[in-house]
């Protein structure tokens, strides 16, 4: 999170995610499913957060990424 404000939320669906701006304009976010949003779940999404790093489309590209085709429900919140 190098600094940057963190929000940890479970509003983005499963039951937690971590969201920070790792450079201006750019929002990152870590989540997880499958237990209870608690302190050590967010112990656990800090750490990996403190580990990550951007990638350059081209470094994206090569990790073979896939798509899945969902509905973006988040209006819902407003």
């Amino acid at each position: 999170m190098n600094g940057k404000p963190a929000v940890i939320t479970s509003a983005l669906g499963g039951n937690g995610a971590l969201a920070w701006e790792p450079v201006p304009g750019v929002v990152a976010y870590i989540g997880y499913s499958g237990a209870p949003l608690d302190e050590g779940a967010v112990a656990a999404l800090r750490r990996l957060a403190a580990r990550a790093r951007l990638l350059s489309p081209g470094q994206w590209q090569a990790t073979g990424p896939t798509t899945s085709d969902q509905i973006n429900d988040f209006d819902r919140f407003d």
